[in-house]
């Protein structure tokens, strides 16, 4: 049986932007981002990136930007974990950055929820403590 095609609407940036060439950007960080370059002149443009959050079924953000905007963007931003980690990548098409996104799928962000069920095994719990608060914790006794 063959899949579904995912069919990405993206957020257009390239409005306000002056950007002729345009590309399309995946974003895996689920908050999306604001891309700014020129803060404090009078050149100051931006893009805010959708995020993982506008497509949970890929947990990716897509959006059309200014290609001049993005790749500058991405160069005097290389050395930030998510950018190095490729969280954030070009492409040509709403499909390849579908594509992009189908393969990092598995990757972590950092911004995934915490287990508040369970207790690190490296801190000490104070069970009288809890027991007064009436609070019940997986594992503590």
């Amino acid at each position: 049986m063959a899949q579904p095609k995912i069919k990405a609407n993206g957020d257009d940036a390239t409005k306000n932007n002056n950007g002729t060439a345009t590309v399309f950007v995946g974003c895996k960080l689920p908050h999306g981002l604001i891309c700014e370059l020129g803060v404090g002149t009078t050149g100051h443009r931006f893009v805010k990136l959708m995020g993982g959050r506008t497509n949970k079924l890929l947990g990716i953000g897509v959006t059309r930007a200014p290609a001049d905007f993005m790749t500058r963007w991405l160069k005097d931003n290389k050395d930030l974990d998510f950018v190095k980690s490729k969280q954030i990548w070009l492409a040509d098409s709403e499909d390849d950055v579908i594509a992009g996104g189908v393969a990092i799928l598995g990757m972590q962000t950092g911004f995934e929820a915490l287990d508040g069920g369970q207790v690190p095994k490296d801190i000490e719990v104070d069970s009288d403590h809890l027991k007064k608060m009436g609070v019940s914790v997986k594992g503590v006794a």
